[in-house]
């Protein structure tokens, strides 16, 4: 089926009557032709149902997730939407915008066209056939977008006269929000950024984790609202096997190396004292944390043997302080502990793969 799609996406150029380039906010518009499944040969595999009292139905097609976008005549209009709303358009919009609601990049001289205001506080989105025409136009920039609608565009199928996407499996996430509060969410595990300290992704199967972790990192004013979630119904378990732990222990790799990086250039201006005043072993470790969690990420999993140089690393962590930045935020060894306590315990204490222990563990170049 041939649908007619459009991408959110931003470019650099020189739009008419400017003097310099700008983030041009455009619409890749394209024509796709869709592969087309019956509900039989894409059944539903899951229910999440919200607390607002909507579902949302997850299909499989026999190796992956989809979830539902919008009918198939509004590929230009709810389809572009929609993807922004929920993260999908990272490498074309929402990364380079770099949440234009925090950095008001909505109203800067730095993007083109400007957002409305008053009653007209729509982004006019420009075609990118008329930007191409556009001065100094950023051929890098264009190059990473097309790529990326390709990406998306074969992540795409339509059943039942809708537009699906391939997805993550579905799951729940436990966070603290931007005002501080702690709030349940029905999401994916491609949704996962790994960027947030204070956030948890939890298997659909074992919504009871959810509860328990909520009880603790919930303060005296989330108790006092209550505990409230939505659910899913996962309507065939075996399909559910992402392993979130592991996920999570990753994640805290990271947070360990940028902490201990914290606490060795926080004196860097000061002529280096500290760092240079830092015991060589130290060093040492913390290069050695950099380049397994340079391979966890690039594989995506811990391997045998990282679970020891990461703990090793944690224990310098916790001599130097224990504490990190994220962002603006500051975040004391306390709530590192709450957020990350379960999920490295579960990774730590799960039962010994053999195999893996005879199995040679991460070789790296040999250090000038």
């Amino acid at each position: 089926m041939i649908v007619e799609l459009a991408f959110p996406a931003v470019v650099r150029a020189k739009p008419p009557r400017c003097a310099s380039q700008k983030q041009v906010i455009c619409a890749f518009e394209t024509l796709a032709r869709l592969k087309v499944l019956a509900g039989g040969e894409f059944p539903v595999v899951a229910r999440m149902n919200h607390l607002d009292g909507q579902t949302e139905e997850v299909r499989h097609d026999g190796q992956s997730f989809y979830r539902s976008i919008c009918e198939v005549g509004s590929g230009r209009t709810t389809f572009p939407e929609w993807m922004r709303a929920e993260n999908y358009l990272r490498r074309t919009y929402l990364k380079l915008m770099d949440d234009e609601h925090r950095n008001t990049l909505e109203f800067s001289d730095l993007t083109w066209p400007a957002k409305g205001t008053g009653r007209n506080k729509g982004r006019r989105y420009v075609a990118f056939s008329e930007v191409s025409g556009f001065e100094l136009l950023d051929q890098g920039d264009v190059s990473r977008c097309e790529g990326e609608v390709s990406r998306l565009t074969e992540a795409l199928l339509v059943c039942g006269e809708r537009i699906w996407i391939r997805c993550g499996e579905p799951c729940y996430r436990l966070a603290n929000s931007r005002n501080l509060h702690l709030d349940t969410h029905l999401t994916f595990s491609d949704q996962n950024e790994g960027r947030a300290l204070e956030e948890m992704y939890i298997s659909a199967t074992d919504p009871e984790r959810l509860r328990s972790e909520w009880r603790i990192v919930a303060d005296q004013q989330d108790r006092a609202r209550g505990f409230a979630a939505g659910s899913i119904d996962a309507l065939s378990p075996s399909l559910f096997v992402a392993d979130f732990d592991d996920i999570g222990f990753v994640k805290y790799s990271d947070t360990i190396a940028r902490g201990i990086a914290y606490y060795l250039s926080r004196h860097w201006h000061g002529e280096g004292e500290m760092l240079m005043a830092t015991d060589p072993d130290d060093i040492d470790l913390w290069n050695a944390l950099r380049r397994t969690v340079n391979a966890m990420t690039a594989d995506g999993t811990a391997a045998s043997g990282d679970d020891d140089v990461v703990m090793r690393a944690a224990e310098l962590w916790e001599r130097l302080g224990g504490a990190c930045y994220s962002g603006s935020r500051y975040f004391s060894k306390e709530i590192v502990n709450e957020w990350f306590g379960s999920t490295v315990r579960n990774w730590l204490d799960r039962k010994i793969d053999l195999e893996a222990i005879v199995t040679a563990g991460r070789i790296y170049p040999a250090q000038p």
